[in-house]
């Protein structure tokens, strides 16, 4: 976890991962993992952690779950459901700025993620595990993923090309672009199992932020769920 020293022009920033300590002046946060893996001389000392980020625009640093492992790394993780230890049936403000722990179960936070994603193009990936079949693994790609500000109510601006990377016959279900995140507080009753991108009328093919349980890819019912970003290129 991040400590600061905020004496003065050169204050410095440490913060640790599982591999070591990490040290940056503070006018030169990374703007996300993939900024931290460049920045490492030796790429092979970057380790899975929590490390301090601060993406363009945003007032203050904030802390994030770097995966530096999964195919190069570089993945900041925006999302993680493992056993359903947090509950996400939360209002819109929870979503806004984010609950959970990062090691643990989490939403990072509608805000952050606004900033994050319109730095530069993102590729979102997501990583599940299906419920009942155990080992049968699904990842899911999509090229440029995009959100917009709260004025906008963080719609999906870029969901765009489609991989299922595992081969596992994962189809494109996430829906259409333009949908507004709804939480509990929104007016759709798909909202009472967690907040996500909903079409007005109609509850989406996906909710990954469904009661524990409830987590579902079209037709297919999860038990774990890994969304994470990282730049295109």
């Amino acid at each position: 976890m991040p400590w600061q020293n905020r004496g003065g022009k050169n204050d410095i920033t440490m913060f640790r991962s599982l591999g070591g300590l990490f040290y940056y002046h503070q006018s030169e946060y990374p703007k996300d993992c993939q900024d931290i893996l460049n920045q490492c001389s030796d790429p092979a000392e970057i380790h899975n952690g929590v490390y301090v980020i601060k993406p363009e625009g945003l007032t203050e640093p904030t802390e994030v779950f770097c995966d530096q492992t999964t195919d190069g790394g570089g993945w900041t993780v925006i999302q993680r459901r493992i056993d359903g230890g947090i509950d996400f049936a939360r209002g819109l403000d929870s979503y806004k700025n984010g609950f959970g722990f990062l090691n643990h179960e989490f939403w990072l936070g509608n805000e952050h993620l606004a900033y994050l994603t319109n730095q530069k193009e993102y590729t979102l990936r997501i990583d599940m595990e299906v419920s009942g079949d155990a080992g049968i693994v699904a990842n899911v790609t999509y090229d440029w993923f995009q959100i917009s500000d709260e004025n906008s109510n963080y719609k999906l601006v870029k969901l765009e090309d489609f991989a299922d990377v595992s081969g596992s016959r994962f189809a494109d279900e996430m829906g259409a672009l333009s949908q507004s995140f709804l939480a509990m507080d929104g007016t759709t009753a798909c909202t009472l199992d967690g907040g996500w991108w909903y079409n007005d009328a109609s509850c989406a093919k996906v909710n990954l932020n469904a009661a524990y349980g409830s987590l579902t890819w079209g037709s297919t019912r999860l038990k774990h769920v890994e969304m994470k970003v990282r730049p295109s290129s």
